[in-house]
């Protein structure tokens, strides 16, 4: 039905993605980083199959130049405490071990359509940590 699924993802940066289509009709996938650069295009033959490594980290838009209605965010992380948010906006880490250097966390939001968001957290030691995260709508 010419659309991503998922339309958000994570993988771990050296990773190489996969994709199957199950149009009968072609698909250029095109992934931009923030800036609008162009970091690779895939051609997707009609029920077609292809693969591509991406190594550096950072949020990608995927988008299939021939059909523009199609989207997709991904984000290459740099380590495993990444996640993709439910229907609720809810996410979780599980129990996360503090910095053995001391070096404090910071907490990377990020949506296609309000931006980012960047927030110091403080870990206490087996201490759970709830936080609620507003995101202020900027102009489309």
């Amino acid at each position: 039905n010419c659309q991503f699924e998922p339309r958000a993802a994570v993988i771990l940066a050296g990773s190489t993605l996969s994709w199957t289509s199950e149009d009968d009709v072609e698909h250029r996938i095109v992934a931009r980083d923030a800036d609008g650069g162009e970091v690779f295009t895939l051609e997707l033959p009609p029920g077609g199959q292809g693969t591509h490594t991406v190594a550096a980290p950072g949020v990608l838009q995927l988008s299939c130049a021939r059909h523009p209605w199609e989207h997709a965010t991904l984000l290459v992380a740099e380590n495993t405490l990444a996640g993709v948010t439910d229907v609720d906006g809810r996410f979780g880490f599980g129990a996360v071990r503090p910095a053995t250097d001391g070096a404090a966390a910071t907490l990377r939001v990020y949506h296609p359509l309000l931006g980012h968001h960047e927030q110091a957290l403080e870990l206490g030691s087996g201490q759970p940590l709830d936080l609620e995260i507003d995101l202020s709508e900027r102009a489309l």
